[in-house]
């Protein structure tokens, strides 16, 4: 509400779909999740500022249930504003599933993992 409305963009390309939540500040209504619920790739944010705190995020990946959670939107060095760190959101996820990939990613349907995993690009 501080910031007003957000946009949740949904696509689906060659046979991935990816969810970007943009900076969502609650966890939005049933049909919104119908509508991304099982997504392969969910970008959320997760710096708690004008967004939603870790418990909801938790809550949110939980509804939605995506293959690879991508964390954007926290602390990284040179911000003028206090966010949440990266390492308070992945206090949430099991250590087995985090992996730290580069800025960039290559990737068709074939290469997507069984099990849930979190991907966090370089920043």
């Amino acid at each position: 509400m501080e910031r007003g409305a957000n946009t949740i963009y949904r696509f689906d390309m060659e046979g991935i779909s990816i969810c970007h939540c943009g900076d969502l500040g609650c966890i939005p209504s049933k049909g919104v999740i119908d509508a991304i619920k099982g997504v392969d790739f969910l970008f959320i944010p997760v710096g708690e500022v004008y967004t939603m705190e870790i418990p909801e995020v938790k809550e949110f990946i939980e509804l939605v249930n995506p293959r690879i959670i991508v964390p954007m939107h926290f602390m990284v060095g040179g911000l003028s504003f206090r966010l949440s760190s990266l390492d308070k959101f992945l206090d949430i996820i099991p250590n087995e599933s985090v992996d730290f990939i580069g800025n960039e990613l290559e990737i068709t349907s074939a290469d997507l993992p069984e099990n849930k995993e979190c991907w966090v690009f370089d920043h």
